[in-house]
């Protein structure tokens, strides 16, 4: 696997999802928010595991 590419595309998946977290917000109330915001923190944080394993 490509790792950079791995971190990038949890990366850009992390941005959409806060923007779907904005429109959840919008549409659905607090709770939407609070489940896009999870979402958005479980890509960041699997972006941040892939990256981690680059640095020897």
């Amino acid at each position: 696997m490509n790792v950079k590419a791995a971190v990038f595309a949890c990366h850009v998946t992390g941005l959409v999802g806060l923007a779907a977290s904005l429109f959840l917000w919008k549409t659905v109330g607090s709770i939407g928010l609070l489940a896009g915001l999870i979402g958005s923190g479980f890509w960041f944080g699997l972006g941040w595991y892939f990256r981690r394993q680059l640095k020897p």
